[in-house]
């Protein structure tokens, strides 16, 4: 785990999921939290169909922010999604490793909800990994 203390904040792991078998995730932040960073490892069954990846914060059921990959994920494959201000925008994979930018300052509060999801759901037991570094107030 990653820690760094600032005035009044820190920079730590907010989310650490290895659970699988299942494509679409949801957190409620426990504070504020800024995200730095995100990791996702997708991992897809052999049903056949292309999957996207779909990072989404949520007010209730409205959608206030989405970031999805540049590239769609076909049956039988893992792959990596790194989600970070400041990264560029792919529209391919490469070795396995795909970049989505998210804007600077990227804020949540205990009022939103953070969604990873694989859409269309070909497959729900296609598995999802996920860390997430934030600054957290």
């Amino acid at each position: 785990m990653l820690t760094k203390i600032t005035p009044a904040s820190i920079i730590t792991t907010v989310i650490n999921d290895v659970t699988e078998n299942d494509s679409d995730k949801s957190f409620t932040p426990t504070g504020r939290w800024q995200i730095i960073s995100a990791r996702v490892t997708v991992t897809s069954t052999a049903t056949v169909g292309n999957r996207q990846l779909y990072m989404r914060i949520l007010d209730g059921a409205d959608v206030v922010y989405e970031a999805k990959a540049g590239a769609t994920m076909p049956a039988s494959e893992t792959n990596t999604y790194l989600f970070g201000s400041g990264l560029p925008f792919d529209t391919a994979f490469a070795g396995n490793i795909i970049h989505v930018p998210l804007p600077a300052c990227l804020t949540a509060t205990p009022a939103f909800t953070i969604q990873f999801e694989i859409d269309p759901a070909i497959a729900a037991s296609d598995d999802m990994l996920i860390q997430m570094l934030a600054e957290v107030y």
